[in-house]
């Protein structure tokens, strides 16, 4: 019967010491700030320019305040923070809602994070590569990646290059990021057709047995004359085929 009390005591006393804790850790903050004759100048340097962050001195580059005004900016200057800072998710996300690439920087808990990571993948496709392992094989951080950049598919687990959403998405933003589908979704006659109409060679990643369909090889020559070297021997030997191919190419390629 006492022990609960002390427990109902305890939790307050926690909370109160951490507050004291959090105030006093403010106030010494404060006092670094002040005792710093630099530091006005620094936040007026870093308002004006962010990249003078680089110039700072340790301290200011772990500060959060002087940090986040030189990431509003540009969210390469992240580069140049303390990386103690580098786990300050306010901090990482507002880097990398302008420049996805800074994600290279995050801590391996923020990498982890959906919401974060999506909001640097959908400013740069590319930054899928600094994502967790379990992200990157994560529809929607997924899609949000090829959507912006197609080729990020590179980037991205199994079960995502053989999604058909994902698939579609990254094809039709970059014919070229058919070679990093599965070999299912390579034979996939609407993912490749979606390809070729993007980017006429990447037929060549095509499965052979779509490599002799004669509607798709059409669309990827009308795309890009050159494609006609990866259509099946069958087809390039086709003396009507390669005619009509021929014209639909340079007809294509007179009109751009």
């Amino acid at each position: 019967r006492l022990e609960n009390p002390v427990i109902a005591v305890a939790v307050p006393m926690n909370q109160d010491t951490k507050k004291k804790k959090k105030k006093k850790k403010k106030v010494e903050k404060e006092k670094t700030r002040n005792a710093d004759p630099k530091f006005d100048a620094i936040i007026a340097a870093v308002t004006a320019n962010g990249g003078a962050l680089r110039d700072a001195t340790p301290v200011m580059k772990s500060d959060r305040d002087v940090v986040l005004c030189a990431v509003r900016q540009d969210g390469t200057f992240l580069r140049f923070a303390s990386e103690s800072l580098f786990s300050d998710r306010e901090i990482v996300f507002t880097a990398v809602s302008n420049y996805g690439p800074a994600l290279f920087f995050a801590s391996p808990e923020l990498r982890n994070d959906k919401a974060l990571v999506i909001a640097a993948c959908t400013q740069y496709g590319g930054a899928l590569e600094f994502v967790s392992d379990s992200l990157r094989n994560d529809y929607d951080v997924t899609l949000a990646a090829v959507t912006q950049m197609g080729v990020a598919l590179k980037h991205a687990l199994s079960d995502m290059t053989d999604n058909f959403d994902v698939v579609l998405a990254a094809v039709k933003q970059n014919g070229f990021s058919l070679g990093f589908a599965s070999k299912a979704r390579r034979g996939d006659y609407e993912i490749v057709l979606a390809a070729v109409k993007q980017y006429g060679m990447a037929l060549f990643h095509a499965t052979p047995k779509l490599k002799g369909n004669r509607a798709l090889v059409l669309a990827a020559v009308t795309q890009n004359p050159g494609a006609l070297e990866y259509a099946s021997s069958a087809l390039r030997e086709d003396e009507d085929f390669v005619i009509t191919a021929f014209v639909k190419g340079a007809a294509s390629a007179k009109s751009k």
